[in-house]
């Protein structure tokens, strides 16, 4: 019987392992980046005189934080975490700091980008690296704060990006994380001395799946530029366009490509497959991966679809679009805390909490779709905020405690597995958010016209390139108008409500498998 060490609950707080709470700061700031644009887009997009294009701001970030999530875990493997990390900070600062000197529209894109790929290294190495050096009986309390960080910056972010754009400059959303990433690199630097060598550079880059790489970047550049430009008026593209349909056609091929590459890459020893499928042999990750995604579909759509309904819609400031995010974000935080707590204590209670988790948040989503197009706010639409919030909080760790679990009991599984597991559990996730806003966008596209059918064509027009307190309407047609934003954005949660019951489905079919097991 193994004799507990008195001191290693010392040691793991503030000890050599004490590095789990200097390495959330980095975690903080990637994932604070996805959602602070999402109160300060309207700002920026007047700054610009830009309104066809904001929503990339967005979109090009999760492209490109989605694209690297596993090419990032994968060059830790080789090269070793904390080379990789240190790199990623770097490009993350450096990028951070070029959007907030951005002088035009395209500029920001591009760099917001390039910022994604610094964002998801810190993001999907900080995921890896606390459970590499954590005892597996803290595992639970540190999954759970490091999901309880994830959470209250994704949703903070709203709060402080509206504090920003209505108090200060919006260029301060992008600049506060160049101080934020070198106080990062001076937190972390005393671990760097313990970690193993990394490879020669040479050796290396010999290892790294570059054909599975950009295939894969394809596959998912492709499928979302289709569903964000389809019957947009700033493209001009229809569904039917040979754009459109060439660009999910390439993506559909990409994908194809990308799955024989795979196969073919795992019988050569020399080389290390991006996405190792021999992984969704096992039915318990596959069914993971798949309620990740959904998950991911209903959780960014919300924090950041939910702020711009509130200001286009309830006509209320960046700030308070913010403020009032806080029924999402304080549940959501507390109870990803609660949730690693528990699996301390019940070892097998994961499936059990993702599952009601998934069940919370589909039956908050979808209340969200009910709410009234009016620009009042009713009562009941905290309470839906609390209970979409509660079931994040379950989920968000539990994904990456069952990543852990179920690939380190695969005997034929190599332990540097664990972290590609991780990694592709996290991806998945953050795919299910690039998809779903793509997927509200094309909703907006289609629908708008159709509710807001009194306003001519150039109107709509200008309704997309300019803001609605700047267009030449009277008050009838501006409440009009917001009653139209409103049932668009209700159509958007009742789909993203459909996109989420799989990820309730998923995790209720792994509860089962659990019980059977058991029995």
């Amino acid at each position: 019987m193994r004799v507990r060490d008195p001191f290693e609950g010392f040691m793991v707080h503030f000890g050599a392992h004490g590095l789990q709470h200097r390495l959330t700061l980095s975690l903080f700031l990637s994932a604070l980046e996805t959602t602070i644009v999402a109160t300060a887009l309207g700002t920026i997009a007047a700054h610009f005189d830009d309104y066809r294009r904001f929503s990339w701001i967005v979109t090009a970030y999760l492209i490109a934080f989605n694209g690297f999530l596993l090419l990032h875990a994968r060059l830790s493997d080789i090269f070793g975490r904390f080379a990789v990390f240190y790199c990623c900070l770097a490009i993350f600062a450096i990028f951070s700091g070029l959007c907030g000197a951005a002088q035009s529209m395209i500029q920001l894109i591009v760099f917001r980008a390039l910022q994604g790929i610094g964002a998801s290294g810190l993001f999907s190495l900080t995921m890896v690296i606390v459970p590499d050096i954590t005892p597996d009986r803290w595992l639970g309390v540190y999954s759970g704060v490091v999901s309880s960080v994830f959470a209250l910056s994704s949703i903070l972010g709203p709060l402080l990006g509206g504090i920003i754009a209505q108090h200060s400059t919006w260029r301060w959303v992008f600049l506060l994380n160049v101080p934020g990433a070198v106080l990062s690199a001076l937190m972390v630097a005393p671990a760097m001395r313990s970690q193993n060598a990394f490879k020669s550079i040479r050796d290396g880059w010999r290892q790294i799946d570059v054909p599975g790489s950009i295939f894969f970047l394809a596959a998912t550049i492709l499928l979302i530029y289709a569903l964000q430009s389809a019957n947009s008026t700033s493209s001009g593209f229809g569904w039917s366009s040979s754009v459109i349909i060439g660009c999910l056609v390439g993506s559909g091929a990409s994908f194809i490509c990308f799955i024989i590459y795979e196969l073919i890459i795992e019988r050569k020893v020399s080389l290390t497959p991006l996405f190792p499928l021999r992984l969704l042999l096992q039915c318990d990750i596959t069914l993971l991966m798949l309620s990740a995604f959904f998950m991911g579909c209903s959780f960014y759509s919300t924090i950041i679809q939910l702020p711009q309904r509130i200001q286009q819609v309830n006509d209320k400031s960046p700030t308070i679009s913010g403020v009032l995010l806080l029924p999402v974000l304080l549940p959501s935080a507390a109870f990803s805390a609660l949730s690693g707590g528990l699996y301390r204590k019940f070892p097998n209670v994961s499936p059990l909490l993702l599952t009601l988790g998934g069940c919370l948040q589909v039956v908050g989503v979808g209340l969200l779709s009910t709410l009234p197009t009016g620009v009042s706010i009713p009562n009941r639409q905290y309470g839906y905020e609390v209970m979409t919030g509660v079931g994040f909080g379950l989920m968000l760790p539990s994904f990456m405690i069952l990543a852990r679990d179920w690939v380190s009991e695969d005997e034929y599984v190599a332990e540097r597995e664990i972290a590609t597991a991780m990694g592709l559990v996290n991806t998945f996730r953050t795919l299910g958010g690039c998809v779903s806003i793509a997927v509200n966008n094309a909703i907006m596209n289609e629908d708008l016209p159709k509710y807001a059918s009194f306003l001519t064509p150039s109107q709509l027009d200008a309704l997309e390139t300019a803001s609605l307190a700047l267009l030449r309407l009277s008050p009838d047609e501006v409440l009009r108008i917001r009653v139209a934003y409103g049932e668009v954005y209700n159509q958007q949660f009742f789909v993203v409500a459909m996109l989420a019951i799989p990820s309730a489905v998923a995790a209720g079919i792994m509860l089962v498998r659990q019980y059977k097991r058991k029995a």
